[in-house]
């Protein structure tokens, strides 16, 4: 699991964690900052932040049809870095995704059709004091660079074939029909 992983600095206990998540269609990223001196009236995007870990991945095979509140990483970071996650003062979750906000908020109940599928995720993060905050797109920039690394330009578009069955009689009555013959 290490070797996956871009530490950068030590986790200070006393500094507030910070977890920047977003998951593109064929990718997802997780960058965790610490803020030592953190300003309540400074927006998120202007703190001083240090970086901790930065951490991204490609979907494959089926990964890349779960949806998209599967495909963030917030509970899997929770499994993976709960050495650093695990704080009196709890920690601050951003992601650009508004319904991701209102899955996982404590503060909200869950709709009956996602209850399901979120269970489990429930089990991991009820250990865990977190606050989760909706972030603008364009100031979650460094998750959705990750995110889409190493990935071609346009992921969505790829080579379509059309495929026709051809018989040996309708090949040749078509070759026929276009030569003018009329004969077998």
């Amino acid at each position: 699991m290490a070797e996956r992983f871009c530490k950068l600095v030590f986790p200070d206990k006393t500094a507030t964690l910070c977890m920047f998540t977003d998951a593109s269609l064929t990718g997802h990223a997780l960058v965790s900052t610490q803020v030592r001196r953190w300003q309540d009236d400074v927006p998120i995007d202007e703190q001083q932040h240090e970086l901790l870990v930065c951490r991204g991945g490609i979907f494959k095979w089926a990964q890349r049809n779960w949806s998209i509140v599967e495909k963030y990483p917030i509970v899997k970071a929770c499994a993976d870095l709960d050495y650093m996650l695990v704080r009196e003062g709890g920690f601050h979750v951003y992601c650009d995704h508004s319904n991701m906000v209102k899955l996982f908020s404590p503060d909200h109940e869950v709709k009956q059709h996602a209850r399901g599928k979120l269970q489990r995720w429930a089990l991991t993060l009820v250990g865990y004091r977190y606050v989760i905050h909706h972030i603008a797109s364009e100031n979650n920039l460094w998750v959705d660079i990750v995110s889409r690394w190493g990935q071609p330009a346009d992921a969505t578009t790829g080579t379509t074939l059309a495929v026709k069955r051809v018989t040996i009689r309708s090949a040749l009555r078509k070759l026929r029909t276009s030569t003018g013959e009329t004969h077998r």
